[in-house]
């Protein structure tokens, strides 16, 4: 990656000035868009091959540029991300299908993106060899190939797997099977159209054995089973125990975890108010603007509940309507199943 940056700013500097005075400062800029393309390459691989091979992308980062896939489509934001991370993918598995199948085309296809790029790039520069334009688009192929060969080199950093790294694990063993994947594997049944209540109960036990994330997580597809089937007067003690495990939690992790903790939070006092059939006015208290551009149907749902308890049947109605209308679009079948139940059980409550 060295020569590879010192190849772009020589690259750089012939469309700004003679090679033979190379202007470092002028050149910068031009790295900094082969770094930027180049990564966005990366990443468009991955998330092509993970649609092509029956996965659900619904995280994608390029730099500062982070994208989710809420339940009202697509939405978009700048973020900080690690200085050791360029950008990343994060998909749902296909649940009829084998997760190693999916796995492995979809890590190699970054790398791949970025050579096949740097072939067809480095044909351009060549063709219009020896002039500016050429030169830089020819560095842009040598950096761009050299992102790919980088990504296949096996390494592990503070915040993440790299491809290679991940892509080895994924040949030499079962990943598939391992306690760590069970996440994966209840997120799959998500997605597929499954609810909560329907989950093999020895999966979500089985989180308490995932190392540090594990027992917060495994709350949640608990307390969605409760929702799911008017169990409302239990989700108190859930909340009670998710409680103890956040607290168990290390500082980065629970920072991590913070939307998730809030999301958390504001089902509790949800599912407290649907047992007690009260509002003590606070039951969006958890709900802050990060929560809503995450998860943007909680809000006006949990405002339909507040309206139902004051008995306004007119305010419910407009509430339930815009909830329902920030689900259309979610990729996550059984999270909008569990959202139509909840809905009907805020109906029944008014009556």
């Amino acid at each position: 990656m060295g020569v590879a940056v010192a190849i772009m700013f020589a690259g750089s500097a012939a469309v700004v000035d003679e090679w033979t005075d190379v202007p470092f400062l002028p050149a910068i800029p031009g790295v900094v868009v082969a770094w930027i393309v180049s990564v966005a390459i990366h990443e468009a691989g991955h998330f092509i091959v993970a649609r092509r091979s029956g996965m659900t992308p619904y995280c994608v980062a390029v730099i500062g540029l982070y994208a989710w896939a809420s339940s009202d489509g697509w939405r978009v934001r700048f973020t900080r991300l690690p200085a050791s991370v360029g950008g990343f993918v994060i998909s749902h598995f296909d649940a009829d299908r084998s997760f190693r199948q999916q796995m492995l085309p979809m890590l190699v296809a970054g790398s791949g993106a970025n050579l096949l790029m740097g072939l067809l790039l480095g044909a351009i520069g060549a063709w219009f060899w020896p002039s500016s334009g050429g030169a830089y688009l020819c560095a842009l192929a040598f950096f761009s190939a050299c992102v790919g060969v980088a990504n296949l080199i096996p390494v592990r950093n503070k915040f993440l797997d790299n491809d290679g790294l991940l892509l080895l694990h994924w040949l030499r063993g079962d990943c598939e099977h391992a306690p760590a994947m069970l996440m994966h594997r209840l997120n799959a049944l998500s997605i597929k159209g499954i609810t909560a209540e329907n989950y093999p109960t020895e999966w979500i036990e089985g989180l308490r054995d995932t190392p540090v994330l594990g027992p917060a997580v495994r709350h949640w597809f608990r307390l969605c089973a409760r929702q799911n089937t008017g169990a409302w007067s239990d989700i108190a003690e859930i909340g009670q125990e998710f409680e103890a495990d956040v607290q168990a939690l290390p500082p980065a992790a629970a920072k991590a975890l913070s939307v998730f903790i809030q999301q958390m939070r504001t089902e509790v006092v949800f599912s407290e108010a649907m047992a007690s059939e009260h509002d003590d006015g606070g039951i969006c208290r958890h709900i802050d603007a990060l929560l809503d551009w995450y998860f943007p149907a909680l809000r006006p749902r949990c405002q339909a509940l507040e309206a139902a308890l004051r008995g306004d049947r007119v305010a419910m109605r407009g509430f339930l309507g815009e909830s329902e209308k920030k689900m259309r679009k979610t990729h996550d079948l059984g999270y909008k199943k569990s959202e139509e139940i909840i809905r009907g059980s805020i109906m029944a409550a008014a009556k």
